[in-house]
């Protein structure tokens, strides 16, 4: 109940956090998920028996035809299986009625209930005993004091995100097991995070308590999707995740298919998985860096103004507090999006609009590719002497990457900033800006269209193809970039409402790929620009530009020619390189190759350019547009 003492009163937030106590006070088994795990998941509470809840707590006002009405309004986020409606009188004093309906049965966004709605004959709706129970505890919700804000400032709590709680997760396990291999630090796509010495596969999951007004320190771990571990670690923390309260392991045979819910006080059927640790403890303690949960404040907590008042031994001493923290929770690596980040970017891939020729810069969609392609930060330019991940792990590259974060305009010093100045500093390789493939799709693709992608990469075009509508086709020859493209297509399609049928990746060089019966209506790619990219380790040193001619970009266009019906477009992103201070005209020779390869060049688009540090502003990379004849 603290929660809502930090709310401004009457507001749909406060009002959503009373819906959810609301239930939890009928239903004490559940668990309060917004509590553990914040506001941005796509459900509120989770319950043993019904599985994933969302609360909605709505006025009543009045019909047209005179009726009371509550109007519940459902995003487009919603994820679980039931809803626990609860419906206030008009002044939202007291619970006149509550439902308890199946997803399956609500529609997408809106849902008027009135006394003649069949939900009443139906079986939906909440027993007049729980109605009564739900309205006492509003009444003593209501009837409580106003929170006194106390005079004396509170001191901070860390505010870890997922990412960063479940790094700090497998620290301490690491520090509990040293002879376990980390698996996720060196491959984070993995579906496991440790291989312990006896070969048993470990995933890791940490969970904040669910603290309640009344009862027992609570907690709820689910599975985890898709993960192949054969043993779970649960460790569950107190609310702030300062200390250490309870740890599981279980071994994925025992464990329920919805998760378990356990609270500090044990249980008969689980204690026998309990680990034997001298518990409460605190995670300071089990992480190398001695205080932990000040420093990620203080990091968390960096301003302009803090920044400016600080003297060059304060800086000094703050970026090698900085450093020792990365250091224990590693690589920042993005967390995978939110359904509701997800559809953001939907949302805004669908306003995207050419200006001319050119293309404007809009990162809209670049997060959610790089969260599925971790692998991109182990990419470098072939110039440069480290990758994002290289740099990270050497210290005086991480030093001055630190220190980058401190003098931008918005200074910081956590995961988000610390990988901008990392992939920035050491260019790495970019990925093709969804919006980008968003624009030339609409303009050059017919609706109800395919599109193919010769060179798949790192996911912007499949985020852009598939946001139109369209069908996307792409070859992609590395292992973990092509799986992790699968995945993302599986993520997009079921987010945009098209079948999984609209994204297929062939695993294979375009040069070898088998396109039997593949026909588009629209081709574009970001082909390897000649030696300047080293993906997967695999570097060109010592490949011509007459070798990479007649070994890639001749039977690109071949393939693509094979493809592509007659008259369509096919839009390559090239721009010129230097090698050894002399300049290599790529986008001549793409463009010869191209016309020697039955495609006429029909026009040429550009792409604007971020700046960064003294580049000038306005800078644009070309889009040659070719059309089969």
């Amino acid at each position: 109940m603290d929660d809502l003492r930090t709310l401004k009163v009457g507001t749909n937030t406060w009002w959503g956090r009373v819906g959810e106590f609301l239930y939890l006070h009928v239903h004490p088994s559940a668990s309060d998920v917004v509590g553990d795990y914040g506001n941005k998941v796509p459900f509120d509470v989770h319950h043993p028996e019904h599985g994933r809840i969302n609360v909605k707590t709505v006025g009543q006002h009045t019909s047209p035809h005179g009726h009371p009405s509550w109007t519940f309004q459902f995003g487009t986020g919603l994820s679980c299986e039931h809803a626990y409606l609860i419906g206030l009188d008009a002044e939202r004093r007291r619970v006149v009625r509550a439902w308890f309906v199946p997803t399956s049965y609500l529609p997408a966004t809106v849902k008027v209930m009135t006394p003649a709605s069949r939900e009443y004959v139906s079986g939906y709706e909440v027993p007049p005993e729980d109605v009564i129970l739900l309205d006492r505890k509003l009444q003593a919700i209501l009837s409580a004091p106003a929170a006194q804000r106390s005079s004396e400032p509170n001191e901070p709590l860390p505010d870890y995100d997922r990412v960063v709680l479940g790094r700090i997760g497998e620290v301490i396990y690491l520090r509990l097991h040293p002879s376990s291999r980390h698996e996720s630090a060196v491959n984070p796509s993995a579906t496991y995070d440790f291989e312990d010495a006896d070969g048993s596969l470990v995933n890791v999951r940490v969970r904040r308590s669910a603290t309640r007004d009344s009862g027992p320190d609570r907690w709820t771990f689910f599975r985890t999707k898709g993960c192949t571990a054969d043993t779970y670690y649960f460790i569950g923390t107190d609310r702030s995740a300062t200390q250490v309260q309870v740890v599981y392991r279980i071994p994925s045979a025992d464990l329920p298919a919805h998760g378990l819910s356990v609270s500090v006080m044990g249980s008969p059927k689980w204690d026998r998985y309990r680990v034997p640790l001298d518990l409460p403890a605190a995670v300071s303690s089990l992480v190398a860096v001695s205080d932990m949960e000040s420093t990620h404040v203080e990091l968390a907590g960096v301003t302009n103004k803090s920044v400016a008042a600080m003297t060059d031994g304060e800086r000094d001493a703050l970026v090698g507090r900085a450093l020792a923290y990365h250091r224990a929770v590693g690589f920042p690596y993005p967390a995978l999006p939110t359904n509701s980040q997800v559809r953001r970017d939907l949302d805004g891939l669908s306003a995207c609009r050419m200006d001319g020729k050119t293309v404007p810069v809009n990162q809209v969609g670049i997060g959610t590719c790089s969260a599925y392609m971790p692998h991109r930060f182990d990419a470098r330019n072939s110039d440069a002497d480290f990758s994002a991940v290289g740099a990270f792990n050497d210290d005086v590259r991480l030093r001055r990457a630190l220190n980058f974060c401190l003098r931008g305009s918005r200074p910081g010093l956590t995961g988000s900033h610390l990988r901008s100045a990392l992939t920035a500093l050491n260019r790495t390789p970019g990925g093709f800006r969804p919006t980008v493939a968003r624009v030339l799709v609409d303009a050059l693709c017919p609706v109800g269209g395919t599109v193919f992608d010769p060179c798949a990469g790192w996911g912007g075009r499949l985020l852009g193809t598939v946001s139109s509508g369209r069908r996307y086709i792409g070859v992609e020859p590395f292992d973990l970039t092509h799986a992790a493209l699968c995945r993302l297509g599986l993520r997009v399609c079921g987010a945009v409402g098209v079948g999984v049928d609209h994204v297929r990746v062939v695993h294979a060089t375009v040069q070898d790929a088998n396109l039997t019966g593949v026909h588009a209506d629209f081709a574009m790619t970001s082909p390897p620009f000649w030696t300047k990219e080293v993906y997967d380790g695999v570097t060109r040193d010592g490949v011509g530009v007459e070798g990479w001619r007649e070994d890639f970009l001749r039977p690109m266009f071949r393939r693509v020619g094979e493809v592509l019906r007659p008259g369509s477009r096919f839009v390559v992103h090239i721009s010129d390189v230097r090698e050894r201070g002399v300049t290599v005209p790529l986008e001549r020779i793409v463009s010869e190759d191209g016309m020697t390869s039955g495609f006429v060049l029909e026009d040429v688009w550009q792409m604007a350019k971020g700046s960064f540090g003294g580049q000038v502003k306005g800078r644009t990379d070309p889009l040659l547009v070719f059309r089969r004849s």
